[in-house]
């Protein structure tokens, strides 16, 4: 992989890698990858099946069918990133070519996406997770009101334990606030 940065300062996109048989992916930015679950017991780490999840750099965005565009991409790796197969718009994760973070949820066994859920404004904060590897993002929660401007989001979790019973492992969400400050929102989503 090559960063998204030609190097020289110009902040131009560069080919970052070659995917699914296809030319080198152009105008890729802020992108994320993620293991995903070994699938027998859903609790185990399969190293050998990673995530890609990116943005399109471009002005129009990605195409995302039925005239839309912006929103993610991704791709699939079952060999340590060596290749990537099935690049493919994900139309029900929108995005107006922000970054968006995604990450592991080891607790809950799911993969967690966060971004602003908007097609040309950034606004509507949104954490999607998925309980079925990224084929489907079947819970969304509304982390700030639709129309609060935020930014650019970095995902992570970590052990709570103030709360009563076992620990638990929670998200942290970190996000640019109207982009002049950075703003950390710790969530623990009922599935």
């Amino acid at each position: 992989f090559v960063g998204d940065s030609d190097g020289r300062g110009t902040g131009n996109p560069v080919p970052l890698a070659y995917c699914c048989g296809q030319t080198p992916i152009a105008h890729v930015r802020r992108f994320q990858i993620v293991e995903l679950f070994d699938g027998r017991d859903g609790n185990k780490r399969d190293p050998n099946r990673l995530y890609f999840c990116l943005r399109d750099a471009g002005n129009m965005g990605t195409e995302c069918g039925s005239g839309e565009s912006h929103c993610r991409e991704q791709a699939f790796s079952a060999d340590l990133g060596v290749s990537w197969k099935n690049l493919s718009a994900v139309r029900s994760l929108p995005g107006p070519n922000n970054k968006g973070s995604v990450h592991r949820w080891a607790e809950k066994k799911a993969i967690l996406f966060t971004n602003t859920a908007s097609t040309h404004t950034r606004d509507n904060q949104i954490l999607y997770i998925s309980t079925d590897n990224t084929n489907t993002w079947q819970h969304k929660v509304q982390v700030f009101p639709p129309t609060h401007p935020t930014g650019y989001s970095t995902l992570g979790t970590y052990l709570n334990t103030t709360r009563r019973g076992a620990p638990e492992e929670w998200i942290s969400l970190l996000v640019e606030d109207d982009t002049c400050a950075i703003v950390m929102a710790n969530l623990y989503p009922t599935l």
